[in-house]
């Protein structure tokens, strides 16, 4: 198989796992994509263990080496050679030179530029007015009360810190939810008197909001094509404590940042594969009674970075947000941009 061809750990066991995944797949597909039963119960067990051996296989290729690729490389001549080497060796995402610059720290600041760009709105004159819009509304809004079911509990702090996702990368901080998992049992206690203080004040920490973004390559193979700021996506990396803020006020009030049962975005449990077997579904229906079905798709390029903070805010006042959450809210988040081991300055 040519595909798996600088595999040389793939064998006959990883076919047969793979075909079992693909079978299950598609049998759950066509029963209507089921969440519960026999059916799916046998998808999700075929694709964890496809999954679990392609992890094992590829941390074989670290750590051992095998006659085949021993064989592969014999016959090999030398621009074929380094090829595979470097395919092997070397991350094909490994990036050196954006828009023709090589200098650390003027990428860092193109970066910086580009994604300052991206955040600014298309509409300098809309954006003004929804900003005097919020400030008006603000002057002499109430919003619902603060309840003490609402306030943060040890309960809540200590379920929040389990819960949370190891390996992820550390904020500016250098802490990370490693460190939270395995220290004293106080610190619950702690974090929810401190967390309680900040909603009650409507005061953010400094330091809560900063954070830094790590431009990542859109394309596979950074070798093939001459890379600029446009073919990078930045993902924001912030500190392990704000992300323990932001659980606690979701768990608390989780009623007021209900979406519409129409998207499939950002939604836990849902996403493009639903989508599509929705559309089908009114599709074939339509069609089956004889009507004829006109479809258009819109690429909003960049939308989530073009929203504006201040329509937000008015929506939230719209459902009647508490004061004291919504002035949290509101506290400026900055961030810097992170290229190999140099940082922008703050946006």
């Amino acid at each position: 198989h040519k595909q798996n061809f600088y595999k040389f750990w793939w064998n006959e066991e990883l076919n047969l796992l793979r075909e079992e995944s693909i079978s299950s797949d598609k049998l759950w597909k066509a029963a209507g994509k089921p969440y519960h039963g026999s059916i799916f119960d046998r998808r999700q067990s075929c694709r964890s263990q496809y999954r679990r051996r392609l992890r094992e296989g590829e941390k074989a290729t670290l750590t051992s080496y095998t006659n085949d690729l021993h064989d592969c490389l014999l016959e090999k001549n030398g621009p074929d050679f380094f090829f595979f080497f470097r395919s092997k060796f070397e991350s094909s995402n490994k990036c050196q030179q954006v828009d023709g610059c090589v200098d650390d720290q003027i990428i860092a600041d193109k970066f910086a530029q580009q994604f300052s760009k991206a955040y600014t709105s298309n509409n300098p004159a809309r954006a003004e007015a929804l900003k005097k819009e919020y400030l008006h509304q603000k002057a002499e809004y109430t919003g619902f009360a603060l309840t003490e079911e609402q306030l943060f509990d040890v309960e809540l702090l200590g379920n929040v810190i389990a819960n949370l996702k190891r390996g992820k990368a550390a904020g500016l901080d250098t802490i990370t939810a490693e460190h939270l998992l395995n220290s004293h049992p106080i610190l619950s206690t702690t974090l929810a008197k401190l967390f309680n203080f900040m909603l009650l004040c409507s005061h953010v920490p400094d330091s809560f909001g900063l954070s830094y973004t790590i431009p990542i390559p859109k394309v596979k193979d950074c070798r093939t094509k001459s890379m600029t700021t446009d073919d990078f996506r930045g993902i924001a990396i912030s500190c392990v404590m704000s992300k323990v803020f932001e659980l606690c006020i979701y768990d608390r009030f989780k009623e007021f940042f209900v979406v519409s049962d129409s998207q499939f975005g950002f939604k836990k449990g849902l996403g493009c594969s639903h989508a599509i077997y929705t559309v089908r579904n009114v599709v074939d229906r339509y069609v089956n009674g004889g009507s004829t079905v006109n479809l258009c798709a819109l690429d909003l390029s960049k939308a989530y970075d073009k929203t504006n903070h201040h329509a937000l805010f008015i929506k939230l006042m719209n459902r009647n947000l508490s004061v004291e959450l919504l002035l949290v809210f509101s506290n400026c988040w900055t961030c810097m941009i992170k290229w190999e081991t140099i940082s922008s300055s703050f946006l």
